[in-house]
């Protein structure tokens, strides 16, 4: 890849490469660890209230210690109501956020997923690379009616391998959010979205799978992340860029339900379609 590639603005190649098991796909994101906590204050709440009940059932007492009784119980459920209302803010506004671990396919370790601040700390370089022998060729036919355009998957004349450098929260993305999957205390994928809100769209900007934790479920889980945080934004759409080339790539991303949406054949240099290497834009629809 010529230096001029690797320096256009939007180049994704976008490495992750899990395979797209239907299994993998359907299994839900594990929620917060405020439903434990809430679920737990829960149950002290309805163990105050059968406790202030069987104190109404005893012998009768004086008025002054039947009083008493209810005060010293009030105080303890609006405690638990309290702290069930400070966790909920904290975990909104305190960062970074971590859902609760849960077994990646393959492996008997547990993985988190956390989300990522512009000003936490220096984030690691994302380094995308693969390897390639074929291409989604592109046949645009022109006559008196219109335009005929066809991508069907063709070889490669030889392996080529594709590789190049970026970041999280660069400046052209308006409003970054960003997260982590962190296995056994160390960080093995990222992705970055852009929350548009002036065209309802939720763009992918940087989505990486470390290649050793590649094809265990975690681009998945990193995926459907992006695809609740879009959806809780109210986007309509959620889109991404990749290239032709990148097979791998784009069986992963048909397999969790995205579709060609439209191309670009100059968006790398001028010859894109000769290479091989078009740029594809790819969707999923979250509003009908």
């Amino acid at each position: 890849m010529s230096q001029n590639d690797s320096r256009n603005e939007g180049y994704r190649p976008h490495e992750s490469q899990d395979d797209p098991d239907p299994s993998e796909i359907d299994r839900p994101l594990i929620g917060p660890r405020a439903h434990v906590d809430y679920e737990a204050s829960q149950h002290e709440h309805k163990a105050c209230h059968e406790h202030e009940r069987s104190n109404q059932h005893r012998a009768p007492r004086s008025p002054d210690l039947k009083l008493g009784v209810r005060e010293s119980t009030r105080p303890r459920l609006r405690s638990l109501r309290h702290q069930k209302d400070n966790y909920s803010r904290n975990s909104k506004d305190c960062g970074p956020q971590t859902e609760k671990p849960y077994a990646v396919a393959g492996n008997q370790s547990s993985m988190n997923i956390i989300e990522l601040k512009k000003g936490d700390k220096p984030h690691p370089k994302l380094i995308y690379r693969y390897k390639t022998r074929q291409h989604y060729a592109l046949d645009l036919q022109r006559n008196r009616k219109g335009w005929t355009a066809r991508l069907r998957p063709r070889p490669l004349p030889h392996e080529v391998e594709k590789s190049c450098e970026s970041e999280l929260f660069q400046w052209m993305v308006q409003e970054p959010r960003a997260f982590a999957a962190v296995e056994d205390g160390k960080e093995v994928g990222w992705i970055e979205i852009d929350l548009n809100a002036f065209k309802d769209r939720t763009r992918v900007w940087e989505f990486l799978v470390q290649k050793e934790y590649q094809r265990r479920g975690i681009g998945t889980a990193l995926m459907r992340k992006a695809e609740v945080v879009a959806r809780e934004a109210g986007s309509r759409m959620l889109v991404l860029e990749m290239q032709s080339c990148n097979i791998g790539a784009m069986a992963f991303y048909l397999g969790f339900g995205f579709d060609l949406v439209g191309f670009d054949r100059t968006a790398y240099s001028n010859e894109d379609v000769e290479r091989g290497e078009i740029r594809l834009e790819l969707g999923k629809l979250l509003k009908d």
